[in-house]
C-alpha cells in the first residue's frame, strides 16, 4: 500500500490522483522508484509453484490472481494468498503470460509459453491432474505477452520472439497476424489502453516502445524512448487513466 500523505505532492498528483493522471510525460527518475519502493509494504508472502513465477494477472473484481511459472503450472489464489487451484497444463515450456477473459465469470482463462503455444481453459472443467484446453493457437516464436479489453473481451492479442504480433478471436479461432520482424526484430511485451482501447504499445528488445492504433497498424502513431536506454521495455504498461489525443 502507498501512503499518498508522505509522497511529494509532485509524484502523488501526477501517479496517484487518477483524476489528474496521464501518460508519464517523462521517465520516472532512480530516486522516485526509490521513494515509492520505501512506501510498498508486503500483505502477503505465497508460495507454491517450482519454478520462476513469470506472470501474475488478477481478475476484473481483485479477488482471484492467477500466476503462471517456469513449472508449466497455472495457480489460482485468493486476494488473501490462500491458494485455491493449482493446475497442470499441456504447455512443455515455461509459461510467460496469463490472462483471465473478462465478462466469463471467473471462467476462462488464457495462457502463453515458451513452447509456441497459446492456451485457452475452461477452469470449471479441470481438475488439479487435467490436461486440457478448449482452444490452442499455434505461434512460430516464443509467445512472451497477452492483452486483451474489457470493451473487446472475445480479441486477445500476443506478441512473440519472432516478431509477430498476433490478433486473436476467441469465437472463431481466427488469427490476424502482423509482421514486425523486420521493423523491430523480437517482440517481448505488449499492453492496451483500457480508456481508449483502440491504443497498442508494444515492448522491444530496444529502448523504443512503439503506440499503434489497432484500426491502422500500418505504422505507429507515436514512438516513446526511455531517457536511460540501458532500461529496456520489456514490460510495457499504459495507464488505466491515459489519454492521448490522436490527429
Amino acid at each position: 500500500m502507498i501512503d499518498c500523505e508522505h509522497l511529494p505532492c509532485s509524484t502523488s498528483k501526477r501517479e496517484i490522483d487518477p483524476s489528474l493522471s496521464s501518460i508519464f510525460k517523462r521517465s520516472l527518475s532512480k530516486p522516485l522508484c526509490a521513494l515509492l519502493w520505501r512506501f510498498l509494504d508486503s500483505l502477503h508472502f505465497i508460495t507454491g509453484h517450482e519454478g520462476c513465477v513469470n506472470s501474475i494477472k488478477w481478475n476484473d473484481s481483485g479477488t482471484l490472481l492467477a500466476s503462471g511459472s517456469d513449472d508449466q503450472h497455472l495457480i489460482i489464489w485468493h486476494q488473501n494468498g490462500r491458494l485455491l487451484r493449482r493446475l497442470q497444463t499441456l504447455h512443455s515450456n515455461n509459461i510467460f503470460s496469463v490472462l483471465f477473459v473478462p465478462h466469463a465469470h471467473d471462467h476462462l482463462l488464457l495462457s502463453a509459453a515458451g513452447d509456441s503455444l497459446i492456451l485457452l481453459h475452461e477452469l470449471d472443467q479441470m481438475s488439479s491432474n487435467d490436461l486440457c484446453h478448449i482452444q490452442k493457437w499455434e505461434c512460430k516464436g516464443r509467445v512472451k505477452k497477452m492483452a486483451i479489453c474489457k470493451e473487446e473481451p472475445r480479441i486477445f492479442w500476443a506478441v512473440s520472439e519472432d516478431g509477430v504480433l498476433k490478433q486473436c478471436d476467441l469465437r472463431d479461432n481466427k488469427t490476424t497476424d502482423f509482421d514486425f520482424s523486420e521493423e523491430y526484430g523480437s517482440l517481448k511485451s505488449l499492453a492496451i489502453n483500457e480508456s481508449s482501447s483502440e491504443m497498442l504499445a508494444i515492448g522491444l528488445s530496444s529502448a523504443l516502445v512503439p503506440i499503434y492504433d489497432k484500426r491502422n497498424m500500418k505504422e505507429p502513431i507515436m514512438n516513446l524512448r526511455v531517457i536511460l536506454k540501458i532500461y529496456w521495455p520489456l514490460l510495457v504498461a499504459l495507464h488505466l487513466s491515459a489519454h492521448i489525443k490522436m490527429r
